[in-house]
């Protein structure tokens, strides 16, 4: 049998836009409100988490699309 080696690269970007995108989707139906004392409260975390996450997807997605298009170019 022959052992191929499998990279995660683009799993891992995948999965890093989709939780990015949670994040937004989070932070939309969890919502802000006003205190009784005048404060707001939104849960402001989960902005930078989210814009975090789909740059660093959007990286590892490219480069593993660039990794891959240079295993083609040397197979052929």
């Amino acid at each position: 049998m022959k052992r191929t080696k499998k990279s995660y690269g683009l799993f891992i970007a995948i999965a890093a836009l989709l939780l990015g995108l949670a994040c937004f989707g989070l932070f939309e139906v969890l919502g802000s409100s006003i205190a009784p004392d005048g404060r707001l409260q939104e849960p402001f975390a989960l902005l930078p988490l989210g814009w975090a996450l789909i740059t660093l997807g959007i990286v590892g997605l490219g480069a593993s699309l660039i990794r891959r298009g240079f295993r083609k170019s040397e197979t052929h």
